[in-house]
């Protein structure tokens, strides 16, 4: 998937807010794959927007789980279910995320 490829090169740069919307255009193409989600979770998080962040990655986690990604996925969950509250609003508050 292009747009995972994208999102990825924009992360690497610290765009994160152009990462996540590149990653819900992946996670819109492939709803079932975990990889997209996953990254979307991480980039969601970087931008503080924790809660949205959580619910993805917890549907990445299950849509992963018995692939070879579960471990890695998993790891994503655990580290942003861990995170304290961010002290700023989400920056992507105005989004629409897939379920």
């Amino acid at each position: 998937n292009a747009w995972l490829g994208r999102g990825n090169v924009d992360h690497s740069a610290g765009d994160f807010a152009g990462a996540a919307d590149k990653y819900l255009r992946a996670t819109l193409l492939a709803p079932e794959d975990p990889a997209p989600r996953n990254n979307l979770a991480q980039a969601l998080a970087d931008v503080n927007c924790l809660d949205e962040a959580k619910r993805q990655a917890a549907r990445a986690a299950t849509l992963a789980s018995g692939t070879p990604l579960a471990v890695a996925v998993e790891e994503t969950r655990v580290t942003i279910e861990s995170m304290p509250a961010p002290a700023a609003a989400c920056s992507l508050a105005d989004r629409s995320w897939p379920l």
